[in-house]
């Protein structure tokens, strides 16, 4: 954490702020957050909440993937059937289980990434 003294001491302590590294620290923390909502919600048996897919295989619950970098992060299935449960088919409806997490947990991502610029990283 910085701390501020005075000025010398703030102008000082911002040469040593590493922002694109808090940036980065931000992301990735809010990337895990929204993988591990993500999983969870793909945790629950047939039947326990129709509005979701259900575990069935897992293997769509282990096709959940995250990236990020100081600029984003990205949270994504690489199964195929992923695009079937969050979007529908002509004979199924949509199981959108990627949206909703986002925005359920759209204050959450951005506390993660206010408390990484907040605290820091000094070079």
């Amino acid at each position: 954490m910085i701390h501020f003294t005075g000025l010398s001491d703030s102008i000082a302590a911002l040469g040593r702020f590493d922002i694109p590294a808090a940036k980065a620290q931000g992301t990735q923390a809010a990337a895990r957050l929204l993988h591990d909502a993500v999983t969870a919600d793909l945790s629950h048996p047939p039947g326990a909440n129709p509005a979701l897919p259900a575990l069935r295989t897992g293997a769509l619950r282990a096709s959940i993937a995250h990236a990020s970098d100081a600029n984003g992060a990205v949270v994504a299935a690489t199964s195929d059937v992923a695009v079937f449960q969050e979007f529908g088919t002509a004979r199924m409806a949509p199981h959108p289980f990627l949206g909703p997490v986002a925005t359920r947990h759209a204050d959450d991502t951005a506390q993660a990434i206010a408390t990484a610029l907040r605290t820091g990283t000094e070079t």
